[in-house]
């Protein structure tokens, strides 16, 4: 009986994977990713995590108003040379999906958020609320309904500098206590790393770059299959995370530990991106 309900829950599992990517546009599967050649494009990406309770201060250090114009400052300087800032989150935002007017998400807007297991101290129905007041797109790759195995959030979504597009896929810890194990009843939340790889061949036909964002590290998974390890999935550029870790992009450069204390401080990665591949990749903490 176990057997067959496994077996009955896989296949619905593939199923509707199968429906979910065949959503999307046909256009979206004939898309060619394209470049300039010898063009370099510039980007900086801004990643936040664990944004707790003392970012819901108006003013201070640490507060919402000093990083919002922390933000504000580094997009002025990032644009004036030509590139592109996005600002991603890990999705660590629990005492802010109240809603309140300073709220992370209030202003400036996220390029995306990958939703954290950190979320769930909140039901589902609250966390979807909070998403339709948002135009950042709330992404996971590896939460399904149980029963269904219908996918519950969007597994990525796609952004463009200039003539490259870059995917940002989400991805959710299979680690919670005991509120969020209430709350995800009904929910599977599956290996991070196998979902990483089911997506990654199916972006090659849409984007430049593909970006992982998790609220927590990924790179030693409880799977001791080294191809469920994100680091080392072909096609994947660039891990974002904040457990202190190392990251890993496709140039092999700069290998270095998110900042540990991410409830104050912002990490920027600055990007040079020319024929196909990262040329160049630096990251420092950001103190708000």
């Amino acid at each position: 009986m176990l057997v067959s309900k496994f077996l009955f829950k896989a296949t619905v599992f593939v199923t509707f994977t199968a429906l979910f990517f065949s959503s999307y546009t046909h256009e979206s599967f004939v898309y060619q990713p394209r470049y300039t050649q010898n063009k370099t494009y510039r980007m900086t990406i801004l990643y936040s995590c664990d944004c707790a309770a003392g970012l819901s201060r108006p003013s201070g250090e640490g507060s919402i108003k000093a990083r919002n114009q922390r933000i504000a400052a580094i997009r002025s300087e990032v644009e004036s040379q030509g590139g592109r800032l996005l600002l991603i989150s890990g999705g660590g935002i629990s005492s802010h999906l109240q809603g309140s007017r300073h709220s992370i998400l209030s202003q400036p807007a996220y390029d995306a958020m990958a939703v954290s297991s950190y979320m769930f101290q909140y039901p589902l129905e609250h966390i979807k609320q909070l998403q339709q007041k948002t135009s950042t797109p709330f992404i996971s790759a590896n939460i399904f309904e149980s029963e269904t195995g219908k996918p519950v959030f969007n597994a990525y979504t796609l952004i463009d500098v200039e003539d490259i597009s870059i995917a940002v896929i989400g991805i959710t810890a299979q680690e919670y206590g005991e509120q969020q194990r209430k709350n995800i009843s009904g929910l599977d939340i599956t290996n991070p790393g196998k979902a990483i790889s089911f997506l990654v061949p199916r972006l090659e036909q849409q984007a430049n770059m593909t970006i992982v964002a998790n609220h927590t590290g990924h790179l030693n998974l409880p799977d001791s299959d080294n191809k469920n390890r994100i680091d080392q999935i072909e096609g994947v550029d660039l891990v974002l995370e904040h457990t202190g870790n190392p990251l890993r992009d496709n140039a092999g450069l700069s290998e270095s530990k998110s900042p540990p204390d991410c409830n104050k401080l912002l990490t920027r990665v600055d990007i040079l991106f020319r024929n196909g591949k990262i040329e160049q990749l630096e990251r420092q903490p950001i103190r708000l």
